[in-house]
């Protein structure tokens, strides 16, 4: 064999490697919602050992995705990841809007005035007012254990100041 031959073949570590992410790829599938995962370029062979593999358990579920990962490596998997990749960035992005949302309806709720300063200095057009009557009714409804109606529409308020889509979805 030629240099360049050698250059060309995988290490015995490499091909484990890429056997065992694609055994994860494998299992992120096998947890993906229905909904993303009709958006996947999947050939119906795979959509059908997807489905099997969420009825399994434990060890036959193991062995179904070592199974999984060999018909990942038949199939274009590099697409796959791409569009797995392209259809869970915004999910991330709104996930973490959703958290930043929270973290600044629990900064208000925990202390007031330093939770108007932070809220003011992110959304200097709010509406001071009413963002703290929210908030103590919030306080109220804690202090009753009533259920938190205040919290959610502080929330929500929260939500619509920053723009965020998913706000009315999330917060039930």
């Amino acid at each position: 064999m030629t240099d360049n031959e050698w250059g060309d073949l995988k290490s015995k570590s490499q091909l484990k490697r890429d056997r065992h992410a694609l055994q994860e790829l494998g299992r992120i599938l096998i947890d993906l919602p229905e909904r993303l995962l009709k958006r996947l370029p999947l050939p119906e062979s795979l959509v059908d050992a997807i489905h099997t593999g969420r009825r399994l358990q434990r060890g036959a579920l193991q062995r179904h995705i070592r199974h999984l990962g060999g018909l990942l490596d038949d199939a274009d998997h590099v697409a796959i990841q791409a569009a797995l990749d392209l259809a869970q960035t915004p999910r991330h992005a709104e996930v973490k809007t959703l958290h930043e949302i929270e973290t600044l309806r629990d900064a208000l709720l925990s202390d007031v005035d330093n939770g108007m300063r932070l809220l003011t200095a992110r959304y200097p057009l709010a509406d001071r007012e009413k963002v703290r009557g929210l908030v103590s009714d919030a306080l109220r409804e804690r202090a009753a254990a009533r259920p938190p109606q205040a919290a959610r529409a502080l929330f929500k308020l929260i939500a619509q100041l920053s723009g965020a889509e998913t706000a009315s979805t999330v917060a039930r």
